[in-house]
Formats: structure tokens, sequence, C-alpha cells
């Protein structure tokens, strides 16, 4: 994964980065690390993600425990105002542009929430690009191996959804 034209990094503004806590059961698929997480404020299980880095800038697919899909970017040298919102194109390949809304959930990382889309997952895996256009950002990354790390997050929410269940 690796973002091929960064057009430009220029966002706004304030507050600290929340440290994510380390998976319960990481996993590795060439080019991107993953695993289950639980919710700090349970101890139950929140959700399963994906991610892969190239130079500053991260990109990661997340599932949570109802199924719902959201692709987090972020990079070190952002200075977002979390909580603002940011009108966001997505573009994978020659697909009809998808235009949603970002949120800062952090000064360094936004959040693009897409529900239980099947068929945008269907189109990231067998895409060869991503486009992401938000105000004064473009990134272009490619979807290579996106297929196996999102059959791998799949597969990672279904193991950890049932023992969850289970242990009801």
């Amino acid at each position: 994964m690796r973002p091929v034209i960064p057009l430009a990094l220029a966002l706004v503004a304030l507050a600290p980065a929340v440290a994510q806590q380390p998976p319960v059961d990481g996993f590795e698929v060439p080019g991107w690390s993953g695993g289950a997480y639980l919710d700090p404020r349970t101890g139950g299980f929140s959700h399963c993600a994906v991610s892969s880095a190239i130079g500053n800038v991260t990109l990661s697919f997340v599932l949570d425990k109802s199924q719902d899909f959201r692709l987090d970017i972020g990079a070190d040298d952002w200075r977002l105002k979390p909580g603002n919102d940011y009108v966001t194109t997505l573009v994978i390949d020659s697909h009809e542009p998808l235009q949603t809304v970002a949120t800062a959930r952090t000064d360094k990382r936004i959040t693009i929430e897409l529900g239980p889309d099947e068929d945008f997952i269907k189109a990231l895996r067998e895409g060869l690009f991503l486009r992401v256009l938000a105000e004064h950002v473009g990134l272009s990354f490619s979807l290579s191996g996106t297929s196996q790390a999102l059959l791998r997050l799949r597969g990672c929410l279904n193991e950890h959804r049932g023992a969850s269940s289970a242990a009801r």
C-alpha cells in the first residue's frame, strides 16, 4: 500500500493524538498488519483493523462488531482540529466517485464511516488504486494486497465477534 501522488498535505490545528492500544490478536498479511481490538471501557471486543503505512501516511480499514466498515487515514505531519468534518471524495480506479464526510478523530487522523457497504469493500478488493480527495489533501494509494488484507480482516471479525457472543 503506498501513497502514489501526495498532491498536498496542508490541514489545520490542535489536540494530541489518542494512542491506539495494541491488538489482542495481531496478524500480518504482505504489506499489512492488523488485529482485534478491545473496548478500553468495557474490555469486550470492539473491532478488527488492518493497516498499511508508507512514509508518514497510514491507511487503515476497520470492521466493528456491528460489521460497519470505515477508513482511517492519518499522517504524523497533519494538524487537524479534532471533531471537524471534511467533505471527502473517494475514487477507486474508474468507478463513480463517492462523496463522503470525513471526521478528524485526532489532530493526525481522519475517519470515513461507510457502514455495512459490501459493494465498496468489493471494489477495494478488486481495485488497483484508491484516490482520496479532501479540501487541501489529495492522496492516491495502491491497492496491491488489499484483497488478502480485507479477507483477513473479515476473518478476524468473524472469529472475535463469535467469541464475544459465546462468552455472554
